[in-house]
């Protein structure tokens, strides 16, 4: 099997670099922004989200199931929880696009649980996999993102 480079070859873990990428592309579901803001975010998703997505992508088949994405969100959170209580506060995460907390956290007590976090990208898994194939191509992440970056859910 060929080593990834974002691996550290002795732990099998991402770098610190992979962590804030993925960290931010994860949870980071775009908010509604502006045109112009929009076009800027669409220029950056270009560069992260084959990053991202490739970190996901467990099995290499560029098709991202839902059980991968499910692991790379397990990991994406215990990643993000700096103080090991197995719940998100804001401060934990880095530059959360405004309101996006707060719509992830459907029960409004201020902390993300993972079910939360997973109950919402289950959601946008199933709108993104408009083909319903239980698996979604880059094009798939990529245009669900610009879709939701436009303004429509």
């Amino acid at each position: 099997m060929k080593p990834r480079p974002w691996r550290d070859a002795k732990r099998g873990i991402a770098d610190r670099r992979a962590v804030r990428l993925v960290a931010g592309t994860g949870l980071a579901l775009a908010a509604c922004a502006a045109p112009a803001a929009a076009q800027t975010q669409a220029n950056d998703l270009g560069i992260e989200r084959p990053q991202a997505f490739a970190l996901a992508d467990t099995n290499g088949d560029n098709c991202l199931q839902l059980q991968e994405l499910a692991r790379d969100m397990a990991w994406r959170f215990a990643a993000l929880d700096t103080n090991r209580d197995r719940v998100l506060e804001a401060s934990e995460l880095i530059d959360p696009p405004p309101g996006r907390f707060a719509a992830l956290d459907v029960n409004h007590d201020g902390r993300l649980t993972f079910l939360e976090v997973m109950t919402v990208k289950t959601a946008d898994f199933r709108r993104a996999d408009r083909g319903g194939r239980g698996c979604l191509a880059i094009d798939d992440v990529v245009a669900f993102d610009l879709e939701r970056q436009g303004g429509s859910r």
